[in-house]
């Protein structure tokens, strides 16, 4: 079963969901006010990161943007997963 307990203790938990899915990466200014607060504020930014990698297409997680996180899926090999079929699984 998905463990998601670590968003209790994001520093964006409670934020307004909309601040997050940007609508381009060229908006440059929210992406450096997002990621200034993942790097020196949040302290579950691993934990969000490699479940940004894992299972999210949409938004900044973990300190990447959409476009950020194709390319670092692309040069580790990292296959995209479906979170609905993450609830399903019994470790």
């Amino acid at each position: 079963m998905l463990d998601l307990r670590w968003h209790d203790r994001a520093v964006c938990k409670g934020m307004e969901t909309a601040k997050f899915y940007l609508k381009a990466d060229d908006n440059q200014e929210q992406i450096r006010v997002l990621r200034e607060m993942c790097y020196t504020r949040c302290p579950v930014l691993a934990e969000c990161r490699a479940h940004a990698l894992e299972f999210e297409d949409k938004g900044f997680w973990g300190g990447t943007t959409e476009s950020e996180r194709r390319r670092i899926r692309s040069r580790e090999k990292i296959e995209k997963r479906s979170i609905r079929f993450a609830y399903l699984r019994k470790d």
